[in-house]
């Protein structure tokens, strides 16, 4: 029996490595029976993802939770220059997931991709443990391991975790979507776990050691466990491959979304101010992080501010020109008027078959596309307009305008997947037209568009959030580090009151305080809401460490005590438990904003998109990064060596300052966002965008397929 040819159907695995095998069979044309379907998806399926999450993120912030120490202390970098670099690394992480997101998204599917770039990532942590062996560290094969293999693979595997996860949910199943809005949830909860652990026991154990494990062989054990941990969560991840819905690469999106954005640049003023935000924005990415490597003080303040001014520059060109994404159809409509006219004609419909359906086809427009667009009866129907997104079958409805009357056509179409290998087709099969494909790129394009101004908005919390693996350690390395009589705690593990910190508040969040809130406004309190609210706690968050460091400042020094075990200088005599507020704060910030991204690129964001929308989210924390880390050098006069003669205070109050800035541009940015109108009846999401219906094959769990004409306008599901 022939094979069927591969749709965007999911796929599921039937035994430990087949998926993989499967997906290594480039273009082999597979259509697979749907998976068993779980009641509960989180317990059976998803909790190998959320426990590769957990042991992932254990090994990542295992490395990095020290990194800053290891830096100064055993690579001999000077202390602002350390901060800078460990700012740094981050930004090289989160640039490769547009890497990962696109050969996901394109070419690979999201199981394949976790795969390759997680070899590379095992292999960069094993090299990185073996340079860091104490008496033959070699510090070209550490930062080659760190910023190069490391860097490579967690970016890769990143955006499409969290993406693979969701994918795992009946679409149109009310049980599974109710599961599908806590995965997120439970997803930064395996994240923090994982950072817990490393924080509580590795980050204190690469300092000090641990029982047998000597304090100068700290950093090597804690990374080396951190290789094993990410051994281990890779491979549970694969020896479950069985339970997976894989969902297929469908098709270079990515690519179609840049040449839409290319089409306009001609005929509109705002892509082109978009086209030089991304320039400024990527030149300032690549100055600070430049920045962080010269030693040159002069030379390393200009490009540290000159790198800053650009990437800020940029972030706002873009979000300003994205709040409204209507130039998208104005810059389209003016290209097409300059082509060969589409004639005006009236309706007619043809019956045709369709992969096997009998469906109703029109053969003639009754009006020009460009004349239709422009009319205020279509800008009417617009508002009606909606989209079904599922893993396979579009349906593009069109409503055709007569003087008699209106006349409702649905055209449902299975869309083929990006392998260029399938069987022979049959005949009969009819691919999107031309001016259908348009149609779909032209309307992702715009769903990605109108969230670019909230990816980008969440870059200054990621600035903040930087401080604590840079800033906030240098000043907690100064303050009394003392617990039960001389012991001293790792300054590192105060990131687990972050951790904490989501941890406790992610549940009582969602059970008590927002629906206290809802209760009491009278009104949803939305993401977009819950966003905002993060941007003051993150501005609280700078605010307490900024003051903190003035108090420390001014405390005593105790020079009869004790050296800190993190820096070179004696401790203030205060105590770095003070630190647990700005910690505690930036992860309440982080349950407000953080979470919310991730729904936010899954669930408001194009199908063939959603890893790339990820992955995009996830640059935006690269280049935060970057920033902070260009904030840093830009005010090292302010950071020397030794605290005590600088105001590290005044690197705080200018990040707090561009955190309640970006909370009012953000409120004005977003006052006319309209979600997508998710009914789990009908999957009917509401758009303002092009007239695009899409749809997905029915499973399992999921609505029946099919849909009918009932000549009155009116569309039914058929039993």
């Amino acid at each position: 029996m022939p094979h069927a040819t591969k749709t965007m159907s999911a796929k599921v695995g039937d035994g430990l490595l087949a998926p993989l095998c499967r997906s290594m069979r480039s273009g082999a044309p597979i259509r697979e029976s749907p998976p068993k379907v779980y009641e509960n998806v989180i317990g059976s399926v998803c909790i190998w993802i959320l426990f590769m999450e957990m042991a992932e993120r254990l090994s990542f912030y295992g490395l990095t939770g020290s990194l800053k120490t290891f830096l100064f202390l055993n690579l001999d970098y000077s202390n602002f220059q350390a901060s800078a670099l460990a700012n740094i690394f981050p930004a090289f992480v989160y640039l490769t997931p547009l890497l990962g997101g696109y050969l996901a998204d394109a070419h690979w599917g999201r199981y394949k991709t976790i795969f390759i770039f997680g070899m590379i990532y095992i292999v960069g942590t094993a090299l990185m443990t073996y340079s860091s062996y104490p008496g033959n560290v070699m510090k070209w094969l550490f930062m080659l391991s760190l910023y190069g293999l490391i860097s490579l693979g967690a970016g890769g595997i990143k955006p499409n975790v969290v993406s693979m996860g969701a994918d795992q949910f009946l679409k149109g199943n009310p049980s599974h979507m109710n599961q599908q809005k806590i995965f997120f949830d439970y997803f930064y909860w395996a994240i923090n776990i994982g950072a817990a652990i490393a924080y509580g026991y590795l980050a204190q154990m690469a300092t000090n050691g641990s029982g047998d494990i000597s304090a100068d062989y700290g950093f090597f054990w804690s990374f080396f466990i951190c290789a094993i941990a990410l051994t281990f969560a890779i491979m549970s991840f694969l020896l479950n491959g069985g339970k997976y819905i894989l969902a297929p690469p469908q098709g270079d999106s990515l690519t179609k979304f840049v040449r839409i954005f290319g089409r306009t640049l001609k005929h509109h003023y705002k892509p082109v101010i978009i086209l030089v935000g991304v320039i400024f924005s990527l030149i300032g990415y690549a100055v600070s992080v430049v920045a962080a490597f010269v030693s040159d003080s002069y030379v390393n303040d200009i490009l540290a501010i000159l790198g800053c001014i650009l990437s800020f520059v940029g972030i706002f060109m873009i979000a300003a020109m994205c709040i409204d994404v209507s130039w998208v159809d104005s810059a389209i409509s003016k290209l097409k008027r300059k082509a060969t006219p589409i004639p005006s004609v009236t309706t007619k419909t043809s019956q045709q078959t369709i992969k096997g359906r009998s469906m109703s086809l029109p053969t003639q427009a009754s009006v020009s596309k460009h004349e239709k667009r422009d009319t205020p009866e279509n800008e009417k129907n617009q508002a009606n307009t909606t989209e079904n997104f599922g893993e396979g079958e579009r349906k593009l409805r069109t409503n055709h305008e007569k003087k008699g009357g209106g006349n409702d056509v649905v055209v449902c179409i299975e869309k083929q997947s990006s392998s260029k290998k399938k069987a022979e087709k049959d005949p009969s099969e009819k691919e999107l037209s031309p001016e259908e494909e348009e149609a779909v790129a032209v309307h992702d394009a715009k769903e990605m568009w109108r969230v670019m101004p909230i990816i980008l908005a969440a870059t200054s919390f990621w600035v903040a959030y930087g401080q604590m693996s840079s800033n906030f350690i240098s000043m907690s390395c100064q303050m009394d580090l003392r617990v039960n009589g001389s012991n001293q705690l790792n300054a590192s593990v105060l990131n687990i009151a972050d951790s904490i910190a989501i941890i406790i508040c992610i549940p009582i969040f969602d059970r008590f305080l927002y629906p206290l809130i809802e209760r009491v406004k009278g009104s949803p309190y939305t993401p977009l809401q819950k966003i905002a609210t993060g941007f003051i706690v993150a501005c609280l968050a700078v605010l307490a460490a900024g003051f903190i460091e003035k108090q420390r400042r001014s405390a005593r020094v105790m020079y009869e005590g004790e050296i800190s075990n993190c820096s070179e200088f004696h401790m203030s005599d205060i105590s770095v438990f003070w630190m647990v507020i700005p910690f505690a704060l930036i992860g309440i910030a982080e349950v407000l904003i953080a979470v919310q991204i991730y729904d936010i690129c899954y669930s408001e964001v194009p199908t063939a998109m959603k890893s790339t929308a990820q992955a995009l989210q996830l640059f935006t924390t690269g280049l935060a990064n970057a920033i902070a880390a260009g904030l840093t050098v830009a005010f090292q006069a302010d950071i020397p060596d030794n605290l005590n003669y600088g105001h590290l205070e005044y690197d705080f109050f200018t990040i707090a300052a561009i955190e309640f800035v970006t909370y009012l541009l953000f409120i004005y940015a977003v006052k006319d966002f309209k979600y997508k109108k998710r009914n789990v009846e009908t999957r009917e999401v509401e758009i303002q965008a092009f007239e695009v219906k899409i749809d997905k094959v029915s499973r399992p769990g999921e609505l029946p397929e099919g849909a009918i004409n009932t000549g009155n306008g009116q569309n039914k599901v058929s039993a």
